[in-house]
């Protein structure tokens, strides 16, 4: 599941969006 957020994260190039998925 972790993969497919990075997928999208990349995707839509979120700088802060490791920092979304551990909070």
């Amino acid at each position: 599941m972790v993969q497919f957020l990075s997928r999208l994260c990349a995707i839509f190039r979120i700088h802060n969006c490791r920092v979304s998925f551990t909070s």
